[in-house]
């Protein structure tokens, strides 16, 4: 049977942050229990598409991530094991233009994405390792395929963008061993 083997939360941080949470399943000989896409790019997983939004302004990210990220661990109560829930975030690169610019506000949302992780979900994974030039590996063409990118869906482009970091997190799967990596029928990585 097809198991659900973690939740990704893409998150495009900045004054408008993009949000695209995904159930990830784990295909085997049957189909999951509910609608899903894959895709050759994330070789044996399916993924179901939870929300996919943009929130704008600190205030807007700081609620909604919360409510978004509540749902999500209050249905992960029920599984057994908890199923990882993840949060794959834009790292955020500083250099003098950007501080110029709009980029505080990349770094003030990963801040408040801990926060919120510290006060209210422990057990989420943050991981900020992506570079927004997953661009060029996760095209409009693949989102389309996964069901995350549609014509006239009236999303943003950070929307868009938040759903490459979850795509990009699903295809490293393989390597990331861990809770994440062992519920996906992966073995946890040496050393």
């Amino acid at each position: 049977m097809s198991t659900h083997c973690a939740t990704v939360f893409g998150i495009d941080p900045g004054l408008h942050t993009g949000i695209c949470a995904v159930r990830v399943w784990r295909l085997d000989d049957t189909e999951p229990p509910v609608p899903t896409a894959t895709h050759p790019m994330i070789r044996g997983y399916a993924l179901e598409v939870r929300a996919q939004t943009v929130l704008d302004g600190m205030g807007a990210f700081a609620d909604g991530a919360a409510e978004l990220l509540g749902a999500e661990f209050e249905d992960r109560a029920r599984d057994v094991p908890p199923v990882p829930v993840v949060a794959a975030v834009e790292k955020f690169v500083l250099t003098r233009n950007s501080t110029l610019g709009g980029g505080h506000y990349a770094l003030e949302t990963t801040g408040a994405l801990r926060a919120i992780r510290h006060l209210h979900f422990p057990a989420l994974r943050i991981d900020v390792s992506q570079k927004s030039a997953i661009k060029s590996i996760v095209t409009d063409p693949v989102l389309r395929e996964l069901g995350l990118k549609r014509r006239g869906d009236g999303l943003p482009d950070y929307a868009h963008d938040a759903a490459r970091h979850a795509v990009t997190w699903v295809m490293r799967l393989r390597e990331q061993g861990g809770a994440a990596g062992a519920r996906c029928g992966l073995a946890r990585r040496a050393g």
